[in-house]
């Protein structure tokens, strides 16, 4: 046993090849484990107690540790360093944990920064989780370090943008890197499942907003029942008979989204200024077709 007053400072003079004291990883990635850990540079004075030097390790760690910000190299060196600043520090709640709620989001304070909570499972969803979180909480560095506070908000649309570029630049960079078929045919799988959201789950979901708030101004009352064949109605006429579904799976939607759903009317105000943006359609023109507006 080694004395309390001096087990730390003698841990890092490597007294102790297999000791530990309540670490623990602030961040879901491999570097925070494998570099802080066991790379060189975090002996003697960092949390390689055990002294482990290896060359052919440390290549291997800072390698991977490069790609983690390379999907965002094209946006230059000022904004990675950012963004590697806030990955490093201490503003994410990362994992799961009983009483926790569910989502994910981030929240700033004018003056201090942006804060970001996750429920991170280590699944490729959970991957662009974080990059969409993480295009909010850069959103908001740079807002604050270049508006005053009167100015430093933005509205929800702005908002989306910046996470939705984060997750295309991710997925852009992976689709150009990793040459797994398997894993290119799940990028472009969360690709079309960001785009179902946001093309179609969401603009069904502000009309049912849309109708709910109405029926409460309209001195009805809203049952969950209610809610769900409103729902499943939506659903319906929105797929045209295309597309078979199970109306009580479909129509319990409502649930899933009460971080979202019930704030300020969050996805209707979303969806109705992404229309907005867009000019009319023409009919019977394929989307595929339209030039930029």
């Amino acid at each position: 046993p080694m004395p309390t007053e001096t087990y730390f400072s003698e841990l890092a003079k490597g007294a102790c090849e297999v000791c530990r004291a309540g670490w623990y990883a602030d961040y879901p990635t491999y570097d925070n484990f494998m570099y802080d850990l066991f790379h060189s540079d975090a002996a003697g004075g960092g949390n390689n107690y055990s002294q482990f030097k290896n060359a052919e390790f440390d290549k291997l760690v800072d390698d991977a540790k490069q790609t983690v910000l390379q999907s965002v190299a094209p946006l230059g060196a000022d904004y990675s360093a950012k963004y590697k600043q806030f990955l490093a520090g201490k503003q994410i709640d990362v994992y799961e944990n009983e009483g926790k709620r569910s989502g994910a989001y981030v929240g700033g304070v004018y003056g201090v920064g942006p804060y970001m909570l996750l429920n991170h499972n280590d699944t490729q969803n959970a991957l662009f989780t974080l990059a969409h979180e993480g295009g909010h909480a850069m959103h908001t560095i740079l807002s604050y370090e270049k508006q005053p506070f009167v100015t430093s908000s933005y509205t929800i649309f702005v908002a989306e943008v910046a996470s939705n570029f984060s997750q295309a630049m991710v997925r852009d960079h992976l689709l150009g890197t990793l040459d797994d078929p398997a894993y290119q045919l799940a990028l472009v799988e969360e690709a079309l499942s960001n785009y179902y959201r946001y093309f179609f789950l969401m603009p069904t979901l502000a009309r049912f907003e849309l109708e709910a708030h109405t029926r409460i101004e309209q001195g009805d009352a809203l049952s969950a029942d209610g809610m769900s064949d409103l729902l499943a109605d939506l659903f319906a006429e929105a797929y045209g008979g295309e597309v078979s579904h199970e109306r009580e799976r479909e129509g319990i939607t409502w649930a899933a989204f009460s971080t979202h759903l019930y704030a300020n009317f969050y996805v209707y105000g979303c969806t109705a200024r992404a229309r907005r943006q867009c000019p009319p359609h023409p009919p019977g023109r394929p989307w595929s077709a339209r030039s930029p507006g």
